[in-house]
């Protein structure tokens, strides 16, 4: 999302078009739509989208990009950086003698995005916010896929997920409607529910 007389950005716009065709060619991405959005003529989503960061303000060196769910609501998109690499062969670093000065931009720098750290903060975004699961086989499965699982039963799943955002890459939500699958008796015979810690 950008306004299209900005320019200031104009790296990261090459660097997204760029990660566009290379990450979003592999076929784990083969899912994801990739476009850019006017701000100037799409003034309600500058509204919705944008409050927090107030795109109105040009802060240079963040220009978020935004990523929308298909399984969570359109109005809570995530936000990921476009990170650059800046390349300089070592002959044009040793005739340059302002090379290495704070804020100078040499002519023979290419500026490439770091790929594989776009491909790996977005891959963390693919799977689905919430797991529903019906059995204890079902979590089992679960757990052989991914090292942590935070798993409820009857809690509110807006809430769950929202708390969940921050740990997107570090676990996997689970739930399910009906506790009964993974219910116990505690140890010595007694009545009770089994308590399940999934890591």
């Amino acid at each position: 999302m950008r306004y299209p007389w900005c320019s200031l950005c104009e790296e990261k716009d090459k660097a997204f078009v760029k990660a566009a065709k290379v990450v979003g060619g592999k076929d784990a991405f083969a899912g994801v739509a990739w476009g850019a959005l006017d701000l100037r003529e799409e003034k309600e989503a500058a509204r919705v989208f944008c409050r927090e960061d107030d795109l109105h303000a040009c802060k240079k060196d963040y220009c978020p990009l935004y990523v929308f769910k298909p399984d969570e609501p359109l109005e809570e998109p995530y936000r990921i950086e476009m990170h650059l690499l800046y390349e300089m062969d070592e002959m044009a670093m040793m005739s340059d003698p302002m090379a290495g000065a704070p804020g100078y931009k040499p002519k023979s720098q290419n500026i490439k995005p770091n790929f594989d750290r776009f491909e790996r903060d977005l891959a963390l975004l693919l799977p689905p916010a919430l797991e529903k699961v019906e059995s204890r086989e079902d979590l089992e499965a679960l757990r052989t896929r991914v090292d942590n699982v935070v798993f409820s039963v009857g809690v509110d799943l807006t809430e769950f997920r929202r708390a969940g955002r921050p740990l997107r890459g570090l676990a996997s939500l689970a739930w399910a409607e009906d506790p009964a699958p993974f219910l116990g008796r505690a140890p010595g015979g007694g009545g009770g529910a089994e308590a399940t810690a999934a890591a």
